[in-house]
């Protein structure tokens, strides 16, 4: 993404510079202005470009402690300072330290809690940016943090469902392979090699097994080898091929049971987002600026875009997402409702309930097929090694006798 550096006034007079990241010019200037600063002078730094990527975000796991003790302090009534303060004492070392420290510095030079935020970029999420500015604008910091708190705690609790939901199969598929392995790697060596001391020629049925394993495991561990790289290469064309990318996810949307499943929980992170923030005070333009940042899959985040440009451009916000193939019909007739009714925070709130029960719903029901799936494979696995290579071996065995 494109970094800017821009020399800005705000509502005082004052004159100042700032670096951020921006689709395009025209963008960074309707941001400019929602944050109440006017660009006196906006140049693109190319040698910066994609630089602030290169700088190492905290963890998950630190911004969600983060923002829970901020959570915590501030609706004690402590202002944002004193709890900064209170943060030092609290984590001696560490990220949050490092966070609270840089903060307690820009906050004690003067500047805003929004502006000390914005200078950590994108070493903090864009949501995380997002709530502090609108609870400065609002002057209701402690709630909008509470907010936060909530919505990032309940992203913890579904990827933690998910990775739990894993450990079995993953850990069957494991036990699987290693026996597998080891079967190749020594076994086989060893019958060869018996039947190489005797002089005997090897059973057609093991010559067939031995042959086809020769060439199965090496194919199989290329296969693992692929799977493991796909998430960095992934990774890598999100940041560098946005159209790419943005095709790769509209691919994945389409698969029939991974799609579903992917769709269901972006769904639910892009509701919650969207409920969290306009029940912060934003409104649907600038909670759907601020809720990319929750989704993870680059077709979701594009139509979001589009979405967000449809209601810029004066299409109500049932017609914006009702035309945008990726979202589905319910989302575009409930806001029709929210618009009619005059209640949008109400109907992210029941569209986000609903879609998590969904998601809920298909964890537990792709879980139940694959525990028995893995079970019955691993069950094909033993069949197959018992009937081509140990009763052979049994054979062998009488016959030799």
């Amino acid at each position: 993404m494109p970094v800017f550096v821009c020399r800005v006034t705000d509502e005082s007079g004052r004159t100042r510079r700032i670096v951020r990241e921006a689709e395009s010019e025209e963008v960074l200037i309707r941001d400019l202005n929602r944050d109440e600063l006017y660009p006196v002078k906006i140049a693109q730094d190319t040698r910066r470009t994609g630089g602030l990527r290169s700088q190492r975000r905290f963890s998950k796991k630190t911004v969600l402690e983060l923002v829970s003790t901020l959570s915590v302090l501030l609706s004690s009534g402590l202002t944002f300072k004193d709890a900064l303060e209170i943060m030092q004492s609290i984590y001696p070392s560490g990220e949050i330290n490092t966070i609270s420290v840089l903060l307690l510095e820009s906050v004690s030079k003067g500047r805003m809690v929004s502006q000390a935020v914005d200078e950590l970029h994108y070493r903090l999420p864009a949501m995380v940016r997002g709530f502090i500015r609108i609870g400065e604008k609002t002057g209701s910091m402690d709630a909008s943090i509470a907010q936060l708190a909530v919505f990032l705690t309940e992203q913890t609790k579904l990827r933690t469902k998910i990775q739990t939901s894993l450990i079995y199969p993953v850990f069957v598929l494991c036990v699987a392979a290693v026996g597998i392995t080891g079967i190749v790697l020594f076994v086989f060596p060893r019958i060869r090699m018996m039947f190489s001391e005797l002089g005997s020629v090897m059973p057609g049925r093991m010559q067939a097994i031995m042959s086809i394993l020769d060439v199965g495991v090496p194919v199989m561990a290329v296969l693992f080898l692929v799977l493991l790289l796909t998430y960095p290469l992934y990774r890598l064309v999100i940041r560098g091929h946005s159209g790419i990318a943005e095709r790769f996810g509209r691919f994945i949307l389409r698969m029939p049971v991974i799609g579903k499943y992917a769709g269901l929980k972006e769904n639910v992170n892009f509701l919650f987002a969207m409920e969290s923030l306009v029940a912060g005070g934003f409104t649907v333009e600038e909670a759907l600026a601020e809720s990319k940042p929750a989704v993870g899959n680059p077709a979701v985040k594009d139509a979001i875009t589009d979405v967000r440009n449809r209601v810029i451009k004066g299409d109500s916000i049932a017609r914006a997402f009702a035309v945008n193939p990726v979202f589905a019909d319910r989302i575009g007739r409930w806001c029709a409702i929210g618009e009619r009714t005059g209640s949008v925070e109400a109907v992210f709130s029941q569209l986000r309930n609903y879609y998590q029960s969904e998601l809920e719903k298909q964890n537990t029901r792709v879980m139940n097929v694959i525990e028995p799936f893995l079970i019955l494979v691993v069950g094909i696995i033993v069949f197959i090694v018992v009937f081509f290579l140990v009763v052979p071996l049994f054979s062998l065995y009488e016959s030799m006798m």
